[in-house]
């Protein structure tokens, strides 16, 4: 947020004294914004200005005292109550006084709230009539539920990154990798998945990285296109604008087509009153403006959905044709020529099924607030594209394994309806609680992710004219999806090959070596772990130009369609224009970067120095007095810090003063800087 939540000194004193409801609101405040920020991990696409939209709607609902977007619950207030345990007041009366407040519309059980006890101490108080003596059925599950979601929430930060990142891969389309791929067999399959797959461990470790060390990552509401203008400019920011818009903008209408036909086949009732049934749900989760899930839910439907995909594959395993082992057929490795119609499909659709990139900006500041370090998101990402390349395999061997490639081969539909014909009923009912879990909800972050897009190209203060404005787009593109029924033009797989052929090697491939590179010359912080070989120039340029060199292949000889030959030089044309613009304005031209950090709630400071991406000890003067980077008492007491630079640090220097909230957001801190003879002088201006 861009403002602070209430503190303790400002619920206590001033005008609003010390009535109760004041500190409710303070703490319910503080409650609501962690748990918005646990949704946060789950938000799909989101920009910056659609996540400052509403942060205002809460900071305006705060200051004008009116009820908060979402009330926290006394689950969430038990949930989150070492965050908003020092807003607790020391008089036993207010204190009694704010948790009857609090617990005024649900009942509240004694022996579930340990730590709301705790921070209120109402073992000692006089609780008579507090406390629910029974729950009802309705409110047991609710406090198993929030138990369950917290064991999961609570897991080590390598498996949340893990899990996250896993879950946002292994989607929709995952259906269309064996139609995709069954021109080259289940075996040529296998060797591309896994060659594909080790790219996208690179790609997707140099995008925590560059995460790991820009600041802004680190503390506030910070989404993937922040990371991209921070270190590459304007101009690579408006391109991954236009290749997430044009990415969800292929997205809505194949998980709409996916959904629908396979539910059809399910249960015989035609696919255009499906496809209106999802985007009816969809339409009423852009009313709402957000998507009611938490990490806990995340996971849970993430390994519903990969226990699905193993059943479908067991299923499948069960029908194995071993003829179909013998067609080995992978372009430029066994000496055949290439099909183009064949690759024309693999590379954009096995692309987008690695495509997990965006999952480790959203979830970074969940993971980095538990491991600062950065080691858990970078292993935890990397682990998940390799659990991604082992089920693909999985996959791909028992689909193709058990189906003739001239039942997949140029097929429009999913992979489930023909393995339904070989394998029964069975296909269905998994396949159908796929489509809801995996397919649906792919079609919800799409949609969301168009909605948010076109929100911030055309903000409106008034809601009803933002749900307006934001639904216009997934709107015209239900009635293509309708429009392509009715004349049965309607494909699953094709639209995915262009897409990921278009936008996953710029957002998936390019960007991240680019912004290794800058943010291990110009990052504010050093992450725990950064493998030596990931942000090397020699990897950056090889794994970029490659994806480059793909893109430029589809527009001279993969595509012959004037029009997706002009789409495909076009993107080719801006990856280069990137690079060089970044290049020319000095995005990889080393810096230093000179930190000076109040931490949360405490009188406590830090001096950080980065040197070209490497963190370095140096002489500090406190108000004149001796010192060193590093952490020292009495932050309050300090008006001026000056760092002495070691020679030869880059001429390029960057002061960052700051204040982190106990939101874990970042304020700057009112300063006057100076650089001189090699020494960075700060002045504060006022008391912290």
């Amino acid at each position: 947020m861009s403002e602070r939540l209430l503190s303790r000194e400002d619920v206590l004193g001033g005008l609003s004294g010390r009535r109760a409801s004041t500190v409710v609101q303070a703490i319910r405040s503080r409650t609501a914004a962690r748990v918005a920020r646990s949704r946060r991990a789950l938000s799909g696409y989101p920009a910056d200005t659609g996540a400052a939209t509403r942060e205002q709607d809460f900071l305006s609902a705060l200051a004008a005292g009116r009820d908060l977007p979402r009330k926290p619950t006394i689950r969430d207030f038990e949930r989150y109550a070492e965050d908003w345990a020092p807003l607790v007041p020391t008089d036993p009366g207010l204190r009694l006084a704010v948790v009857r407040q609090l617990a005024a519309d649900e009942p509240l059980p004694r022996d579930r709230v340990p730590r709301l006890r705790a921070a209120f101490g109402l073992d000692q108080l006089d609780t008579t009539g507090l406390y629910a003596e029974r729950l009802g059925l309705l409110d047991r599950l609710r406090w198993r539920r929030a138990r369950l979601g917290e064991q999961l929430e609570r897991m080590p930060p390598f498996w949340t990154a893990f899990a996250l990142t896993l879950t946002e891969c292994v989607g929709a389309g995952i259906l269309a990798l064996p139609v995709a791929m069954a021109g080259i067999g289940p075996i040529g399959a296998v060797v591309l998945l896994v060659i594909f797959g080790a790219v996208n461990m690179i790609t997707v470790a140099a995008v925590v990285e560059a995460i790991s060390r820009t600041g802004p990552m680190r503390y506030g509401t910070a989404y993937f296109d922040h990371l991209v203008a921070t270190h590459l400019g304007p101009l690579a920011a408006r391109l991954l604008g236009v290749a997430l818009f044009a990415l969800n903008a292929a997205l809505l209408p194949v998980t709409l087509i996916g959904f629908a036909t396979v539910l059809e086949s399910a249960t015989g009732v035609g696919a255009v009153v499906w496809a209106t049934v999802l985007f009816a749900v969809n339409l009423e989760l852009l009313r709402r403006e957000r998507l009611d899930a938490t990490i806990a839910s995340a996971l849970v439907i993430g390994a519903v959905n990969i226990a699905l995909i193993i059943a479908l594959a067991a299923v499948a395993f069960l029908h194995l044709d071993p003829s179909n082992f013998e067609q080995v057929n992978v372009p430029l490795l066994d000496g055949r020529p290439v099909d183009t119609e064949v690759l024309a499909l693999i590379f954009g659709v096995v692309l987008l099924a690695f495509f997990g990139h965006t999952s480790a900006a959203n979830s970074a500041k969940v993971v980095l607030e538990r491991d600062p370090s950065g080691r858990a998101l970078l292993t935890g990402n990397v682990a998940a594209l390799a659990a991604a390349t082992v089920l693909y395999s999985l996959t791909a061997l028992a689909f193709g394994g058990a189906l003739d490639r001239s039942a997949l081969e140029g097929s429009d539909s999913t992979v489930l309806e023909p393995l339904a014909e070989v394998a029964g009923p069975a296909v269905h009912v998994l396949g159908s609680a796929f489509a809801v879990l995996a397919v649906g909800l792919g079609s919800v972050y799409a949609c969301l992710g168009l909605y948010n897009q076109v929100i911030e190209l055309r903000p409106q203060s008034d809601r009803r004219l933002r749900f307006a404005v934001g639904a216009a787009a997934p709107t015209a593109l239900f009635a293509l999806v309708v429009w392509l029924m009715a004349t049965d033009q309607e494909s699953f797989t094709a639209p995915l090959g262009y897409a990921g052929a278009l936008t996953a090697p710029l957002v998936g491939g390019l960007f991240p070596m680019l912004l290794v590179v800058a943010a291990r010359r110009r990052g504010e912080l050093v992450p725990g772990t950064a493998p030596g070989f990931v942000g090397n120039l020699l990897t950056a340029v090889a794994v970029g130009g490659l994806f480059a060199a793909a893109v430029v292949l589809h527009g001279l000889v993969i595509w012959d369609a004037p029009l997706l030959q002009a789409a495909a030089l076009g993107v080719a044309a801006g990856m280069v224009a990137v690079a060089l613009v970044a290049w020319r304005r000095g995005r990889f031209r080393a810096r230093t970067v000179v930190e000076l950090r109040r931490e949360p709630e405490r009188d406590l400071g830090v001096v950080g120095l980065t040197v070209a991406g490497e963190r370095v000890t140096a002489p500090v003067e406190l108000d004149g007095r001796p010192a060193e980077v590093g952490t020292f008492e009495g932050f309050s007491r300090v008006r001026s810090v000056a760092v002495r630079l070691p020679d030869g640090a880059p001429a390029e220097t960057a002061v960052w003063a700051h204040h982190v909230t106990p939101d874990g957001d970042s304020v700057p801190l009112p300063a006057d800087v100076e650089v001189s003879d090699g020494t960075v002088s700060i002045s504060l201006r006022q008391a912290p």
